[in-house]
């Protein structure tokens, strides 16, 4: 009797456990990796328009995968991104700021890394169909 309250403790325990470390990697994990610092550095403007934008998509922004969670958008001036999870506040990256992509593989499709240096140097991969329907808004020098 006393072995399985022991088991079923460290059952709760571990669970729990497993559970914290997921919200902290989600958020970023307090690096200036994840979604937050790219947030701070990349806020939406008020004066955003009109966007076009593809719901529901799978993005990695860094380590974590948004899988089926991310609004992506195209403007003329930048990216934009948005999701509901733990309540994240949406980005917008100038085409400036991205590199050219680089063929990345993204849940076991082929896809599309695009990476940001400066002020975070993190990588944005996404499926490469919806790469390629942005890919023609980067500066010339940027494209492959």
């Amino acid at each position: 009797m006393v072995v399985w309250v022991i088991v079923g403790s460290l059952a709760a325990f571990f669970g729990v456990l497993a559970a914290v470390l997921a919200i902290v990697v989600t958020m970023g994990g307090g690096k200036r990796k994840g979604w937050k610092a790219l947030a701070a550095a990349y806020p939406v403007p008020p004066d955003l328009g009109t966007i076009q934008v593809w719901p529901k998509q799978t993005v990695q922004v860094g380590a974590v995968q948004y899988r089926q969670g991310v609004q992506v958008g195209v403007l003329g001036r930048g990216l934009y991104l948005a999701t509901g999870y733990f309540r994240l506040p949406p980005l917008f990256i100038p085409w400036t700021a991205l590199s050219a992509p680089e063929p990345k593989r993204l849940y076991g499709r082929p896809g599309l890394a695009f990476g940001l240096a400066e002020p975070v140097d993190t990588r944005i991969v996404v499926y490469e169909e919806l790469g390629r329907r942005f890919t023609a808004h980067l500066p010339r020098a940027q494209r492959r």
